[in-house]
């Protein structure tokens, strides 16, 4: 019988699988952390159905319903089955410790296979069916729901309902869309959480220039921040090693993430940013990344695989420097006062050789440790004889350390240490320990400075001595710290300063030592100390201090801790001696309230910031605000006015632009010299009193003058002179106009001084052939300030002033740029 062969047409619904028929079921979940997605069969209702229709009567049924009969048995279908789907989640949703119901989930397990009756007989992919109603509903949840979801799930897959294929089946999905809708909201908590701090992590090396450590913190941020988002996903782990495994493999998952999200160039730039920074991370890090797993639905193959690279490098990038470190050690000779290259005559590299072969072997080791991997044949045997050789050489010669600076000489005792060389570790340990004594002895020094300044000096003298010692001692702490002291830790820092101060306390005689503690403990200077530390307190904790603000407040609170500790080592060094300590002063010190106006002045001098009343606080000096920096920086950038066509007003052609040619003789026009000499470009006194003629003249000469600094080249003139006049103070002035004007009255008021200005352009060249431009403003006796919302304008005492400097660097790339920030100084005092 011949084969019967029927062209029946496809049936296209015309309702899509993820129509949205508004049945989503609502209502708050549990939590729970269970995860468990095994197989499903790949066909529905093979086991279920009871009879199998013959191929004849679904092509007969077929033919006899029309397309729009199929559509709307298609929708009715498809929104049975949404509903049924909807009421299943609701039958798994527990409330408290409320069991499941298994009799009520089984059976909206089997309304929901029934509804999907009619779409497979027309045809419909099932699977589809499912994965795409569930995926509908579940993407409306939260992930506490989804977590208690997963919770009943788990728990009626280990029931009687998995003995039913079918029903199996369901829950087999479901499981599946469950964790594909946590998934789908990992990723977006991921992108929330942790796209700011990958960014910063892939920038803030760069901007370092990949500075010890300055990584690996901001690699710290992004696995604390993983630690929340798992712990929030029901994905952590009380086991501390496999937590650490885990916020890892977080980590490597979202930058695996962000990696595939970019395309074509950019995702190529991406991932060699993302291999930079994972160069300057530690080892173990990098071999804990290349061991990444997938969680969460999420996988790192990308970033193991940059990981495993990085590693790989650095293990053939330590043997090339080892190589080389100890082919440069092998040349030199064993009488070093006869070689130029050696520890005698070129001290700084022969220690850099021995430093470099010790930090490359220690990697090599480490990363071999920690990757299994073995180092190449023969490059330890080289590094041995370099060492050996090294170890002659310092037994028939010394070394010149006094060219080597802190850091090197502890590097290089580190360095000799671990590779067993000690012939030069007891000179290294004497020249460490005599900087030591000369770092101690130059502070002995300035603690009797101070204390001569203190017997005899005003509060502004001694608020000054006490600032410039702290100054001085930070900067022998870092040197101390160069040195191998151990003081990064706050407290032990603090312990070492104290230190400091009882030794230099000790030398001072005890007549000296009673003067000191009199004047510390009088009323002026202990209301100081209490007025610095509040005032700095309420600095560092205002919403509007700037980072400049934070550190000048800082600063204060140091000066406050610092007459304390002067006052304590004081009296230590009086009780020592068994002599009489004098008194308190009487006075009640209460914060800033208690100040007297000699120690508001004097913080007004020495920290730029004036304090009035018991809590009023003005920044009146030091680094303008960000915004000031900001308007000053548009200004800059502004488009250059139409007029500056490089001709001069009477048409003589200068070669210099028009705006710079008016401003000749309204302000201040001086070159400095590579060697510091100012010379005046437009003397004013001649250019006062000179004719229209002489007045053009003396532009001219000083047109040349730009023309000479340019080294002749009239494009770069113009340019130059296209920026360099009255333009480089339009930000400024925009910004001293504004409500963020940085200028304010004593009542913090803010706004613009008006009264006689001078503004005053100083250029010079750099090697690179840049023309910097030194801007200074200063406004002299302001007999006003006001502001855009003042109705009645301030009149100001004749002693209030503002000044203002910044540096602008005009580039032979032609680009004009805020090289040095605005710094400002200003009084205002209303009459």
């Amino acid at each position: 019988m011949a084969n019967l062969q029927i062209n029946a047409p496809v049936f296209v619904p015309s309702t899509a699988l993820n129509h949205d028929f508004g049945d989503t079921p609502v209502g708050r979940l549990g939590n729970s952390e269970v995860r468990q997605v095994p197989s499903g069969p790949k066909r529905l209702f093979q086991a279920m159905r009871t009879a199998v229709k013959s191929l004849s009567s679904r092509i007969a049924r077929q033919m006899k319903t029309g397309e729009a009969r199929n559509n709307a048995e298609f929708k009715h279908s498809l929104k049975q089955t949404s509903t049924a789907a909807g009421k299943l989640l609701v039958a798994l949703t527990k409330t408290g410790n409320q069991p499941l119901d298994l009799d009520k989930v089984d059976d909206r397990i089997q309304n929901m296979l029934n509804s999907m009756i009619p779409l497979e007989n027309l045809g419909t992919d099932i699977n589809k069916v499912v994965e795409t109603r569930l995926d509908l509903h579940l993407g409306k949840l939260e992930l506490d729901q989804l977590m208690s979801l997963r919770e009943s799930i788990h728990e009626a897959k280990a029931s009687d309902l998995k003995n039913d294929k079918n029903t199996f089946y369901i829950l087999h999905h479901l499981s599946e869309a469950v964790d594909r809708a946590a998934t789908h909201l990992l990723k977006k908590d991921c992108q929330e959480m942790l796209s700011a701090e990958l960014t910063h992590a892939l920038e803030s090396p760069q901007h370092e220039a990949g500075k010890p450590g300055i990584a690996e913190r901001c690699f710290s941020v992004l696995l604390t921040k993983s630690e929340e988002l798992l712990k929030k996903h029901s994905l952590s782990s009380d086991d501390p090693a496999v937590m650490k495994q885990r916020k890892h493999d977080l980590v490597a998952s979202f930058m695996d993430q962000q990696i595939v999200s970019r395309g074509g160039h950019d995702q190529n730039n991406y991932v060699g940013q993302m291999g930079s920074f994972l160069k300057l991370l530690p080892t173990k890090t990098l071999e804990t990344l290349r061991h990444s797993g997938a969680i969460g639905g999420l996988s790192g193959d990308r970033v193991m695989s940059l990981a495993q690279g990085v590693l790989g490098n650095r293990h053939e990038e330590s043997e090339d420097h080892i190589q080389n470190n100890a082919e440069h050690l092998l040349k030199r000779g064993l009488d070093a006062m006869e070689d130029p290259e050696g520890p005698v005559h070129s001290a700084s590299n022969f220690a850099n050789a021995i430093i470099c072969l010790a930090d490359n072997l220690k990697t090599l080791t480490h990363v071999c440790e920690v990757s299994h991997m073995n180092p190449s044949r023969g490059i330890l045997e080289t590094g041995a004889k370099a060492v050996n050789h090294v170890k002659n050489i310092f037994k028939d010669s010394g070394m010149n350390l006094t060219d080597l600076s802190h850091s090197q000489l502890l590097r290089l005792n580190e360095a000799c240490r671990q590779l067993g060389i000690e012939e030069p570790r007891g000179s290294i340990g004497y020249e460490i320990s005599t900087r030591q004594d000369l770092l101690t002895a130059q502070f002995d020094r300035q603690i009797q400075s101070l204390a001569q300044t203190m017997a005899q000096g005003s509060t502004q003298d001694i608020l000054s001595a006490v600032v410039k010692t702290q100054q001085l001692q930070e900067n022998l702490l870092d040197q101390f710290r160069a040195l191998g002291e151990p003081i990064d830790d706050p407290i032990k820092g603090m312990n070492f300063r104290s230190e400091m101060m009882t030794h230099a306390m000790n030398l001072l005689s005890v007549e000296d030592a009673q003067l000191l503690h009199g004047k510390l403990v009088h009323f002026e200077m202990r209301s100081l100390a209490d007025g610095l530390d509040d005032a700095g307190q309420r600095m560092i904790k205002s919403k509007e201090s700037s980072k400049e603000d934070i550190a000048r407040g800082l600063n204060m609170m140091t000066a406050s801790k610092n007459l304390g500790l002067l006052s304590q080592a004081s009296k230590e060094r009086l009780l020592q001696a068994e002599v009489s300590i004098p008194p308190l002063s009487e006075g009640r010190v209460d914060g800033q309230k208690s100040l007297s106006q000699s120690s508001r002045t004097a913080i007004r001098e020495v920290f730029k910031v004036e304090l009035t009343g018991d809590e009023g606080m003005t920044v009146v000096g030091g680094k303008a605000p960000p915004k000031t920096q900001q308007s000053v920086i548009d200004g800059l950038n502004a488009p250059s006015p139409p007029d500056s066509t490089g001709k001069t007003q009477d048409g003589r052609g200068s070669g210099v632009a028009s705006s710079f040619w008016r401003d000749l003789g309204r302000a201040e026009f001086e070159i400095e010299s590579e060697d510091g000499t100012l010379t005046n470009m437009l003397p004013m006194n001649l250019f006062k009193v000179a004719d229209e003629s002489g007045k053009d003249e003396l532009r001219l000469a000083a047109s040349r003058m730009i023309l000479d600094l340019c080294d002749g080249d009239q494009s770069m003139a113009f340019f130059i002179t296209e920026h360099a006049h009255q333009g480089l103070l339009a930000g400024l002035v925009d910004n001293l106009n504004t409500a963020d004007s940085p200028v304010k009255l004593p009542d913090g008021t803010p706004g613009m001084p008006y009264g006689e200005a001078t503004p005053k352009y100083t250029f010079s060249k750099s090697k690179n052939g840049d023309i910097q431009v030194q801007v200074t403003y200063n406004i002299h006796t302001p007999q006003v300030f006001t502001n855009k919302g003042m109705n009645n304008p301030v009149m100001l005492d004749p002693t209030s002033y503002a000044n203002f400097t910044y540096e602008v660097t005009l580039t032979q790339d032609r680009q004009v740029l805020l090289s040095k920030p605005v710094e400002m100084d200003f009084q205002m005092i209303p009459q």
